[in-house]
């Protein structure tokens, strides 16, 4: 009898224990975010401006050498010795030096190009785009070296330790269908987006016309996700996959949360981890944690909060725009 009602008091105290930690991981998930927009902010102060989504290749001194929009003609206006193709390096390598990370800063090699240390999504079932010799291995040591601050608590370790990051920066909804699909590979000059990182881009805060309180700047997206294709009608599931390496991206999408890729291809929010790629709700865009009920995102007034799943689409597409004029604030 004694063991039994133990085993009822165990029972009735493991959801509260379990729900105290990740109260506490989601503390510290906060922090992350909040460390976060402090660098944006120190970045802009620096810098007056916010820093690219991604670039193809950087000098030494951080800014552009090179901004390639294609990347099948992209080689010929590199310096001699570097070669890029699809991998670029993103808005986290910017604000290193601003994260109390400047040691990993020394160690990037801006006029290399850059490297990517894991097999991430496969798009052309070639055994995974990405993969010890893909881009420039000068960047390989860095690439490995993310600060605790770019890692939730709470998200799934499944990848080495450094690798990779689990928050994204804002890079709003469909504007146009300048480049169908994946309109966060344009430049800044196309309008293809309306939040605040994409390539190229450089906005400053009084680019944000709806208020640095009522938009988005960082939201959560866990490196680790699992996917698919199809062909017909053969499905083809894919192991574990990063979406989310650490500063180096092999496709536009990686380190960006959109709302929307067309006018009727919309992102939710936590969507389910097989979701396929091709569906309209495919993951490598949408938010998304491994907090119950929602994701962590940053305002760019440096303010966090936690942005509940059931957020109404059109609410969320307002609080990812920088210029569209709505008067809604974030619930």
């Amino acid at each position: 009898m004694v063991i039994a009602i133990i085993g009822v008091l165990i029972a009735l105290l493991l959801p509260a224990v379990q729900a105290a930690r990740e109260a506490a991981r989601r503390m510290a998930c906060s922090n992350n975010v909040k460390q976060l927009c402090i660098g944006m902010h120190n970045y802009h102060d620096t810098y007056l401006a916010l820093p690219p989504g991604n670039l193809d290749v950087y000098s030494v001194a951080g800014q552009p050498q090179v901004n390639g929009y294609n990347e099948s003609s992209i080689n010929g206006n590199l310096p001699s010795g570097v070669t890029t193709d699809w991998a670029m390096l993103g808005w986290a390598v910017f604000i290193l030096p601003f994260v109390e990370a400047q040691q990993v800063f020394e160690q990037v090699k801006f006029n290399a190009g850059s490297f990517t240390p894991l097999k991430t999504f496969d798009y052309f079932g070639t055994g995974g785009i990405g993969g010890p010799d893909y881009g420039n291995s000068a960047n390989n040591v860095a690439a490995s070296l993310a600060p605790s601050c770019f890692v939730c608590p709470s998200g799934q370790k499944a990848f080495a330790t450094g690798t990779y990051k689990d928050y994204s920066v804002n890079g709003g909804g469909y504007a146009n269908n300048a480049y169908p699909g994946n309109p966060e590979r344009s430049v800044k000059s196309s309008g293809n987006l309306t939040g605040i990182f994409h390539k190229g881009s450089d906005y400053n805060f009084s680019a944000i016309t709806d208020g640095t309180s009522n938009t988005l700047m960082f939201l959560e997206r866990t490196g680790y996700s699992k996917s698919s294709t199809i062909s017909g009608t053969t499905r083809t599931y894919y192991p574990d996959t990063c979406f989310n390496p650490f500063f180096v991206v092999t496709d536009g999408s990686q380190g960006y949360i959109m709302t929307s890729a067309t006018a009727t291809i919309q992102y939710f929010i936590n969507p389910p981890k097989e979701t396929s790629y091709d569906d309209p709700n495919y993951i490598v865009r949408s938010t998304q944690s491994e907090h119950p009920g929602g994701v962590m995102v940053g305002l760019v007034d440096g303010s966090c909060r936690f942005l509940t799943q059931t957020i109404p689409i059109s609410i969320y597409d307002a609080i990812m725009s920088r210029h569209g004029g709505e008067s809604i604030s974030i619930p």
